[in-house]
Formats: C-alpha cells, structure tokens, sequence
C-alpha cells in the first residue's frame, strides 16, 4: 500500500523547482503571447478532475512572483489520488515561453532541500492503451530525514503533445512559441524502489491531457 503524498512537501518542491529557473527567465529573451500561448494558458486550468482511476483530492496555486518570472501563461498543480489503491501523485502542468519552461530540472531542486538522488535519472517510456508511445525522464530521491522515504519524481516536455526527455531542452526548443512542462511526485515507503507508480499514472494522464490540449493523440 503506498503511503499518501505528503501535500506540503511536495507542492514547495514543484514549486521551488519551477523558482529554480527564476534567474535563468531573467536574462532569457521576453517572448510575445500570442493567441496560440494564450488559449494554451486558459484551457490548463479547464482539465478534469477526474480519468481514467484518478480523481483530484486538491489544486495548489503557485505565488504570484514565480508565475511572472516564468512568464507562465498557464498551469495547474494538483494532487490525484488512485480510487482503488488510494495511491496518491502530485502533478504540475505549465505552459510558457521555451527559454524560462525548459531551464529548471528537479533534480536541483531537490537535492538543494531535504533530498538526496539515487543513481542518476533514467529515460523512461510508456505506451498507453492507444499504443502511442512517450518519454520522460524519471529519479529516485531519498530523504535526509530520520523517517527516511523515497521520492519518485517524473517530467517531460513538450511543445506539440509529442512529450519528450532531452538532454538539453533549452537548445531542443529553442525557437518554439510556446512549451508545456509536466512533473509529478510520488512518495514511497523505503523498500518500494523498484515499483514504478509514475508509469501508471501517466499512462492515463498523458492521453487525458493531449486529449484535452491538443484534440487527441499526437
């Protein structure tokens, strides 16, 4: 049985990761929102609170401060839960101009708090039920905490629905008028490393959202 996500913890890190960036927005060029980017931005917070086995248990907002740099022009950031296991995952969505989207990596993020990687992250693919393959990069962190724990942390990006894992999104992208960024955690109890509740979950959420953004599968 996994244990519940820890809703405070989890929101700071996706939000700190997403602050992560805040510098790197700074000297990045500003960006034009143009229809395309602006009907993206109202239409995120527009998706279900409920697929597949997943409904949503809360919606956080993220400061008004970190959404300016960023220059976001939409997001939500919610908490899941399975309705047969209980499993719970919380997942942000954001889109924006390419240069301040693509520059944060959790991995920092976490690593600069009570965090500490295992290994290094891995290229990950899931098929959903249409046999429509996607990537995404995935980690393992672990606490520094006496409680100890594991954290399962997965993102990708994507200018189109095709979602993706690069090495070097800032280049990759470069150019693109708009880009979506999803990122989601999952805790664990010390032991579970070898499951893999991302997969799962975003084998229902990707084609969920690309229905919803994008009018189908891409």
């Amino acid at each position: 049985m996994f244990r519940v996500v820890n809703t405070i913890l989890l929101a700071a890190g996706l939000g700190l990761t997403l602050a992560a960036g805040l510098l790197h927005g700074r000297i990045s060029q500003r960006w034009s929102r143009d229809q395309q980017m602006l009907v993206s931005g109202q239409r995120l917070p527009e998706f279900p609170t409920a697929f597949g086995r997943w409904k949503m248990e809360e919606s956080i907002e993220l400061p008004d401060a970190v959404l300016h740099e960023l220059q976001c022009a939409g997001y939500f950031v919610r908490r899941y839960s399975d309705k047969e296991t209980g499993q719970s995952v919380m997942v942000s969505v954001l889109v924006g101009p390419a240069g301040p989207i693509s520059v944060h990596i959790p991995e920092i993020c976490y690593s600069s708090r009570d965090w500490q990687l295992l290994g290094t992250r891995q290229r990950s693919r899931v098929r959903d039920q249409g046999n429509n393959e996607f990537e995404f990069w995935s980690l393992t962190m672990e606490s520094r905490r006496l409680d100890g724990g594991l954290l399962r942390v997965a993102y990708a990006w994507s200018p189109d629905g095709r979602w993706r894992a690069v090495e070097s999104p800032r280049f990759t992208f470069a150019g693109q008028p708009r880009l979506f960024k999803f990122q989601l955690a999952t805790a664990m109890q010390s032991g579970e490393s070898e499951v893999e509740p991302e997969d799962f979950f975003l084998e229902q959420f990707v084609p969920a959202l690309n229905q919803h953004l994008f009018d189908g599968p891409v």
